[in-house]
């Protein structure tokens, strides 16, 4: 991790300089023109790890009732096969398992079975939202300050 990090300085570094240099250079009077020393980076154990396209729901300090997630439960379900009919079944393919995954009698027993279940419908959700998208009617393509655009 250390390296890592290393790594990522000497990067931000050597870009920092690299743009800092010509900046500097028009702003310094003519009479003396200094050429920047390149700067070489080695950056050969430097590995960036791809960030998750989910989104990191935060975690609630007191769980809900059990009514209140089994209710959520079933809108999420609903909301899946609502982007299935809407989207097809390639879009959903990666949410189900997630979804059918969750066990919520055994869940809803703990209190931190309620707060884990809370935080995966909530992602779920969010991830419904995106793959949903957003529809454009043509009066809003042709006026985006409609009223019914808003």
């Amino acid at each position: 991790m250390a390296q890592w990090v290393t790594g990522l300085m000497a990067v931000v570094l050597a870009t920092s300089s690299a743009v800092a240099a010509p900046v500097a250079a028009r702003r310094a009077k003519p009479a003396a023109k200094v050429a920047p020393k390149p700067v070489v980076v080695l950056a050969a154990d430097v590995t960036i790890e791809p960030v998750a396209d989910q989104p990191i729901v935060p975690r609630p300090a007191k769980p809900q009732a059990e009514g209140v997630l089994v209710v959520e439960y079933q809108r999420v379900g609903r909301e899946l096969m609502k982007l299935q009919e809407l989207r097809g079944t390639a879009t959903t393919l990666d949410l189900w398992p997630t979804f059918r995954a969750i066990k919520l009698a055994e869940l809803c027993k703990t209190g931190e079975g309620r707060i884990e279940l809370e935080v995966v419908l909530k992602e779920l959700r969010g991830r419904i939202e995106r793959k949903r998208g957003i529809e454009l009617t043509a009066e809003c393509l042709n006026n985006p300050l409609a009223a019914t655009c808003q």
